[in-house]
């Protein structure tokens, strides 16, 4: 995994030094190897108050807006999470979005031990990002932000996924101490209500682990229908995937026209 991170005041932070210590400015995170453009999304990480959110990086892509609410008197009690269409982010003529159901979406998380919740999972597949042209650079780190590129899923079938893990108290990675020697960790932010959210590096075989079969895109029927493309749906489980994949132009262009019916 390659870490970077932006010019800062002091030239050691105390993040580096103690892999446990919050970070103190946003976290990027995408795909791509050393030295090359990258391979997938970019995703700015931060903290604000009592929440965490989440958008692209992506031109055009910046009204997607993951809000995972901590307890807040001006959010429902006890916080929620949430994805929806950012009113405040100026919509984009070049970027196609379809939207089923109602909006915005709240979601429960997965549980995984108790005070454990898994919010999220961004997956970036091999199609995606190999098949595709490079993807759209995300600018410049703020200053004091870290960077992290994810190395691409290595063969066909694979995808490389970044868990995302909400506890309170104290930060959790998902097998830490393997994670660690893997250089999967990525993380931890903290919130005002003394909530962590860190993220586990994850190559799976896709198959293996399938997202929900209403979060597939229509696949392209050849190079010229072909477009990259981001989906968000709700896992039976509960948490939400932010799936990057290859998408048929003239399949999105059919649904975002019409109404989707319900899954059997």
């Amino acid at each position: 995994m390659i870490v970077v991170a932006s010019p800062q005041d002091s030239p050691i932070a105390a993040e580096l030094l103690d892999p446990h210590a919050p970070l103190l400015k946003p976290m990027y995170v995408t795909v791509g190897r050393q030295g090359r453009p990258p391979m997938g999304y970019a995703w700015r990480i931060w903290t604000h108050r009592t929440s965490f959110y989440l958008k692209s990086r992506a031109p055009g892509l910046e009204q997607l807006k993951l809000s995972l609410h901590g307890d807040d008197p001006r959010h429902p009690a006890g916080g929620g999470f949430k994805i929806a269409m950012d009113a405040a982010a100026e919509p984009s003529q070049e970027v196609l979005t379809s939207q089923f159901g109602d909006w915005p979406i709240w979601f429960p998380g997965k549980e995984i031990e108790e005070g454990t919740i898994l919010v999220a999972r961004l997956r970036w597949t091999w199609d995606a990002c190999t098949r595709l042209p490079a993807a759209p650079s995300p600018g410049d780190l703020r200053k004091g932000a870290t960077g992290v590129a994810a190395p691409p899923p290595p063969e066909p079938g694979d995808a490389v996924d970044v868990d995302l893990i909400l506890t309170t108290g104290e930060p959790f990675w998902l097998n830490e101490s393997k994670a660690r020697a893997d250089d999967a960790c990525i993380g931890p932010l903290r919130n005002d209500a003394d909530q962590w959210l860190t993220g586990t590096v994850i190559k799976r075989t896709a198959s293996h682990t399938p997202p929900p079969g209403h979060g597939v895109a229509p696949m392209p029927k050849g190079r010229g229908d072909e477009i990259r493309g981001v989906s968000a749906s709700i896992d039976p489980e509960g948490y939400l995937w932010l799936l990057e994949q290859r998408m048929s132009r003239a399949g999105l262009s059919t649904l975002a026209s019409q109404e989707r019916p319900d899954d059997d």
